[in-house]
């Protein structure tokens, strides 16, 4: 599975109506709303990557995280990882915590 960040129209962006379906979807334990806007080919990606998202959020209830977790959750290198933590701190989704060994990402 790869990891990326693009944004192409409103839908795509942090306050389009698929982040907040994947919001409400993520707070209710049900993947079925977002479903509506992938592929049928691409529903068990979507749904095993929900289970995942479900998993990490019962054993991480401060939401935090490093950038060794996401290399294991995703299966891609420390620069990858580095590389896509910064876009989202730029969109200002997540914030650094920390530094070094101790930094690690909080959503805003």
């Amino acid at each position: 599975m790869s990891f990326s960040l693009k944004a192409f129209a409103h839908r795509d962006t942090m306050d389009g109506p698929v982040v907040k379906d994947a919001q409400a979807a993520l707070e209710k334990g049900d993947v079925t709303p977002v479903l509506k806007w992938v592929k049928k080919d691409a529903e068990p990606e979507v749904r095993s990557a929900f289970q995942t998202a479900l998993a990490e959020r019962i054993k991480n209830p401060q939401n935090k995280v490093t950038n060794k977790d996401l290399q294991g959750l995703f299966k891609i290198s420390a620069q990858a990882v580095h590389k896509e933590l910064a876009k989202l701190v730029n969109l200002k989704v997540i914030k650094p915590v920390g530094e070094g060994r101790a930094l690690h990402y909080i959503l805003i």
